[in-house]
């Protein structure tokens, strides 16, 4: 397959990538290619998706990473391992990946109490759920704060690392475009093949604040004939419901992933009379 990007999109997005394996709760990680026998690999990794746990790659079109700068590159096994071999790590380590250096051990009774107290505190003034902390993504911040406390060996405030909300939420916005380019050379890639793709959608209403969101969801197979399914929008739908108004809406959804081909999608939605109403070209199949 091929990835229709442009060179300039490509290089924005390796670059991201690279950003990424930098972080210890990143979308993405290193995978060394067991197979491998030349040894320009030792120093070389695939570049994975943390989610899946697959290859970064498009047919002959995979991801792979330095292990030392993390500099991504496009590697196709048709052309060999040269451009791996020409590569060489800049002279700047702008790329370190924060590890803990001491000795693991498990925490002290005493510990594990002060951590309960400031959690229920946390809880209690914040408002936070208690179920809190079996979230993946608190676990790993819990677990860089841990790493970076080790690494610096001396006090810290937390005021002089706890970053801005205005740049957590920029952050989300970088991590969520990142997605968004490689899901969508995904899908272009499979419809390019040929292949069927299933989407659903639907409306549904917040009962407290009576806000209508519509949902889209695409579900597509792999070459190894795994399942996927990818939330695309869920996004607020201001009235009216019409079935022009929800067509409209929904084209607008696929058509910011790349589907245009009414052919090679086929829509699941419920009985709605406006789901169906209005002309389109889409094939539609109706919940029981």
């Amino acid at each position: 397959m091929t990835i229709e990007m442009s060179p300039k999109d490509m290089l924005t997005l390796k670059t991201k990538i690279t950003a990424d394996l930098q972080k210890e709760d990143g979308l993405y990680y290193r995978v060394k290619n067991r197979k491998a026998r030349a040894g320009v690999w030792t120093s070389f990794s695939f570049v994975a998706i943390k989610e899946t746990a697959e290859h970064l790659c498009y047919s002959d079109n995979s991801f792979v990473c330095c292990n030392k700068c993390l500099i991504v590159y496009q590697y196709r096994s048709a052309n060999g391992t040269t451009i791996m071999s020409k590569h060489s790590c800049p002279p700047a380590e702008i790329n370190q990946v924060m590890t803990a250096t001491a000795t693991r051990r498990d925490a002290t009774t005493s510990e594990k109490k002060l951590i309960t107290v400031a959690l229920a505190n946390m809880c209690a003034v914040d408002m936070r759920p208690f179920y809190i902390v079996k979230g993946t993504g608190f676990r790993n911040y819990t677990q860089t704060v841990l790493n970076i406390g080790v690494n610096s060996k001396v006090g810290m405030l937390v005021d002089n690392i706890l970053p801005d909300p205005t740049t957590i939420s920029r952050n989300v916005q970088m991590r969520s475009n990142a997605g968004r380019e490689i899901l969508t050379a995904a899908l272009k890639a499979h419809l390019a093949e040929g292949i069927q793709i299933g989407s659903t959608t639907n409306i549904w209403t917040d009962d407290i604040n009576k806000v209508s969101f519509l949902s889209v969801t695409v579900h597509f197979i792999d070459d190894e004939f795994t399942l996927h399914h990818r939330t695309l929008a869920c996004s607020p739908f201001p009235g009216p419901h019409h079935g022009c108004d929800v067509l409209e809406k929904y084209e607008g959804v696929l058509q910011k992933f790349g589907i245009n081909r009414y052919d090679q999608v086929t829509v699941v939605t419920d009985r709605g009379s406006n789901m169906h109403s209005a002309d389109s070209g889409w094939t539609f199949l109706t919940m029981v």
